[in-house]
């Protein structure tokens, strides 16, 4: 699974919310979230994931033991150190892995060639055949704001992608829409609203 969207679109922010829901069990935007650990790759913007979590548990409460979290890369194209990633989360048993962003993990490969995105596809499979969890990639779309940045081989491998879209006239508002879903019926668009704290 992607979840998509440009630069300051709050991707993280909604990852982040989901992973909470699905460490406690609790019902997220009103569907239900199967209790499940969680591994998250925080490859971007780790240095800011305490207050975000902090945050968050103020709104909740704990999020507990099941959220672990890598504040640093595992390259994709180095098979030896995501194997050992692979057996890592293997262990812990998520349901859930959280590889935050894409761009991060892929340090090397050329995201507009179909052979390189094919790796980091293969890299996915890996984790998801290892672990049998939901991997879910952060990703960014181009300059635009349309798709996902780079190349389309990382689309039919997906079963689902999710776009978060900034609301231009409210910075503290936007919009998930589900641009690919597979297998399931899709949810119509769903409003976000963030808290400013």
């Amino acid at each position: 699974s992607w979840v998509i969207g440009e630069p300051g679109s709050k991707k993280s922010f909604v990852v982040l919310d989901m992973v909470g829901h699905v460490a406690r069990g609790i019902p997220w935007q009103g569907l239900k979230a199967t209790r499940a650990r969680v591994v998250m790759i925080v490859a971007e913007g780790s240095g800011g994931l305490g207050s975000r979590i902090k945050a968050w548990e103020a709104e909740y409460g704990p999020m507990g033991d099941d959220v672990r979290i890598l504040p640093r890369p595992v390259q994709a194209k180095d098979v030896r150190a995501w194997a050992v990633l692979a057996r890592a989360c293997q262990r812990i048993g998520p349901g859930l892995v959280v590889l935050d962003t894409q761009a991060r993990v892929t340090v090397g490969l050329e995201e507009n060639s179909a052979t390189d995105m094919g790796h980091y596809v293969e890299a996915v499979r890996v984790l998801r055949e290892a672990t049998g969890a939901c991997v879910l990639s952060v990703h960014h779309t181009g300059r635009k704001g349309g798709d996902a940045r780079g190349s389309s081989a990382i689309d039919g491998a997906q079963h689902t992608e999710l776009k978060i879209m900034p609301d231009s006239t409210n910075p503290l508002a936007g919009q998930l829409r589900v641009e690919k879903q597979k297998d399931i019926e899709a949810i119509p668009p769903m409003r976000l609203l963030f808290a400013s704290r």
